[in-house]
């Protein structure tokens, strides 16, 4: 069970990371090889199993890597559908833009 304090945040399931920044990235999990698409799929899965462990819809979004482009395309704007508030390169937490504006 877990306690009320603790925060289950979304980081993706592969975790891919730009292999042009990052020489150590797998070729398959390379985020400048991945489309919009499979980035915001594999949101939505991340999501699905943390909500199996806590219930909870709604959670916190860490970019991998601190990347918010998917195939050279940003997916910052989507990741409003699936997180309350995401960081990307520094460490305080941003609000991601409200999809409805």
């Amino acid at each position: 069970m877990l306690k009320d304090d603790y925060e289950l945040g979304n980081h993706t399931i592969y975790h891919p990371c730009r292999k042009s920044e990052y020489k150590w990235v797998k070729n398959y999990l390379d985020l400048d090889k991945y489309t919009t698409e499979q980035i915001l799929a594999e949101i939505d899965v991340a999501n699905t199993f943390l909500q199996a462990l806590d219930g909870k819809k709604t959670r916190t979004f860490a970019y991998p890597c601190t990347d918010m482009y998917a195939g050279g395309l940003s997916f910052e704007d989507s990741v409003a559908h699936y997180a309350t508030a995401a960081r990307g390169g520094s460490y305080e937490p941003v609000e991601p833009p409200n999809p409805l504006t």
